[in-house]
């Protein structure tokens, strides 16, 4: 979104007969139509390399339920895949609001990297309100293994969290981009 204000190309697409909703959402289903395909492309090579290298063995069994490798690496792509989602949504909320994507892009990859080192560090202080971290809850791969990064977190925990974060950020991008005036 950030491009369509720097390029000035925003008022072209606001002067058709759609909606600033449908224009919002048809920018972030190609967002998430480019992570799922980028996600999908690489599981395949992923699963191609490790089956020239090493072979496919499906005897072995892996993470906390004894799963089979091939299981164990899609339930693995579709927890990152989760977190792909809440990360893609901040970023284009980011992106959204501020009209920069220099910044969104800046700012996202801060705090995808910041972020989890500061909430590992509050989740070993112990916070009540440490739970309720975004960061906190974007390694949904943890719960493959074994427990999260805070005691007696549960994947479904995490995945209300991201649900509830996922739904603030969607509502706060398109209540941002419908009120915006586009005339400067």
């Amino acid at each position: 979104m950030a491009g369509e204000f720097t390029a000035g190309t925003i008022k072209l697409l606001l002067i058709r007969p759609w909606t600033r909703s449908k224009i919002l959402l048809s920018k972030y289903i190609s967002v998430l139509l480019f992570a799922l395909f980028a996600t999908v492309l690489l599981f395949a090579a992923t699963f191609a390399v490790n089956l020239a290298a090493f072979g496919y063995d499906d005897s072995t069994l892996l993470g906390q339920d004894g799963l089979p490798p091939l299981t164990y690496m899609i339930r693995y792509y579709v927890l990152e895949f989760v977190s792909l989602v809440v990360v893609v949504t901040l970023s284009f909320m980011i992106s959204t609001v501020f009209r920069s994507s220099s910044l969104a892009i800046g700012l996202s990859m801060f705090l995808l990297f910041i972020g989890s080192s500061v909430a590992g560090l509050l989740a070993m202080l112990e916070y009540d309100w440490a739970d309720y971290i975004l960061f906190v809850h974007l390694n949904l791969t943890q719960y493959l293994d074994g427990g999260g990064m805070i005691q007696d977190m549960t994947l479904g925990f995490s995945l209300g969290i991201l649900a509830a974060y996922y739904v603030a950020f969607i509502a706060l991008s398109w209540w941002i981009f419908n009120r915006r005036d586009v005339s400067a």
